[in-house]
């Protein structure tokens, strides 16, 4: 197993160092998920999901995750609706996207942990995020799982304004700011 592991490593230096490749990965929809917990009213804490991502990683280490918008999954529509017009405001901006850049040479051999710097692009402003990261690699997949959820602040991200609206019109409830996101990706390697 051992061996395998290696030549798929030998994969990745060939394409990263020779370009053989235009992708090296591309995200597996049906077994990745991105997820979010919010709390309202103090202490009522919901997690909601998109159900719609789609990415890549190029032969260079480019990382490219979209997540869309139009995808978010609350468990209750009319909720959905409102999030989708008031804080992702989907009509003007239907995506949410992740970018970073990995090292190939520092892929752990089998699993272990990872920290790299990346950028979410979102109501198309660009913003600054470390990620922490658990990577798996095996000869057919990259898996990718957050190590620590990823605190995001609705106000440094634009999104105060839409969570005030949605807060009122639930009734005038308070909804948190910081919201943990967490995320488990699988990549399938490119033949």
């Amino acid at each position: 197993m051992k061996r395998l592991i290696n030549n798929t490593l030998l994969i990745f230096f060939l394409a990263a160092s020779h370009q053989a490749f235009s992708q090296l990965a591309t995200l597996d929809n049906s077994n990745s998920s991105v997820s979010f917990v919010t709390t309202k009213v103090q202490d009522i804490q919901e997690v909601m999901r998109f159900d719609r991502l789609s990415g890549e990683i190029s032969d260079e280490g480019q990382v490219e995750i979209q997540i869309e918008a139009t995808s978010v999954n609350t468990a209750i529509a009319i909720r959905d609706d409102r999030m989708k017009e008031h804080l992702f405001e989907v009509a003007q901006f239907p995506e949410i996207s992740v970018l970073a850049d990995i090292d190939v040479a520092n892929l752990p051999e089998q699993t272990g942990m990872v920290q790299i710097p990346a950028t979410l692009q979102i109501l198309g402003m660009k913003h600054g995020v470390e990620l922490n990261l658990l990577v798996s690699v095996t000869e057919e997949q990259i898996l990718v799982v957050s190590a620590e959820p990823v605190l995001v602040n609705a106000g440094e991200l634009g999104l105060a304004k839409g969570l005030d609206t949605l807060g009122q019109l639930a009734g005038g409830i308070w909804i948190g700011q910081s919201v943990p996101v967490s995320f488990a990706l699988t990549f399938n390697l490119v033949e």
